[in-house]
């Protein structure tokens, strides 16, 4: 099951962990940018470093965190012990699966309806990515995406801007300006892709995200620190 909940993803993913290696078999509960909340099947003491072994469908994830809290069983909806993972390091194994449940949780959310096929995938792994794609492109109207393989000019393309610190994914549409090949780019030595001018953004996407951004700015949304939203039970 994928749900989108704040800035964390409800889902189900079989998981080893241990204090060596992971050997203790569990399950998440809910993953984010920064880590995860799992079923504990024994009693882990806050600050403890474990090994995590993720079972994804793609392969398996190998990654290292510490405990922020441990529930009992008394103290959770599910009647089992849990604990919160933070992650200390996130490996681009780990960022990609998130950008995957990211969009299946937004499929999931319209009943499998969304508005491009094949679109192109832009993901902000953290706050400065997220900032430096809204000033540099989206906020001017235009972006360039770097592919070996550009549309034509003129072409309609789906972009697909998936921002990890929330969890959230929004659709654009726009359409191809102009390409850089690949032949041109290497004797240029450059960067080949494609600059495509917006055209399609809701308004209440475009300003949802202007005000995240502005929040990011004024270091009131800081992932880092929200326990309760990151690694909630």
């Amino acid at each position: 099951m994928f749900t989108r909940d704040g800035c964390r993803c409800r889902i189900r993913i079989r998981a080893r962990f241990g204090l060596n290696k992971p050997s203790v078999l569990g399950v998440t509960k809910n993953v984010s940018s920064k880590g995860l909340a799992l079923d504990a099947p024994m009693y882990f003491d806050t600050d403890q470093q474990l090994a995590l072994l993720l079972d994804w469908h793609s392969g398996a994830i190998s990654e290292v965190g510490r405990v922020r809290w441990f529930a009992g069983q008394r103290f959770t909806n599910s009647g089992r012990p849990e604990f919160g993972l933070q992650l200390i390091e996130p490996n681009q194994g780990y960022l990609k699966m998130l950008e995957e449940v990211v969009y299946l949780s937004y499929v999931r959310e319209r009943n499998g309806g969304v508005r491009y096929v094949n679109p192109v995938r832009l993901t902000c792994c953290n706050t400065r990515q997220l900032i430096d794609q809204y000033d540099r492109n989206i906020h001017q109207g235009g972006m360039f995406v770097p592919t070996r393989h550009p549309l034509h000019e003129g072409a309609q393309v789906g972009l697909h801007l998936i921002m990890l610190d929330t969890m959230e994914l929004l659709e654009l549409g726009g359409r191809v300006v102009s390409t850089v090949d690949a032949e041109t780019a290497q004797r240029l030595d450059v960067q080949p892709g494609m600059q495509v001018r917006i055209e399609s953004f809701p308004a209440q996407d475009s300003e949802r995200l202007r005000e995240h951004v502005e929040r990011l700015r004024q270091g009131d949304f800081d992932v880092t620190s929200q326990d309760e939203t990151e690694l909630a039970p």
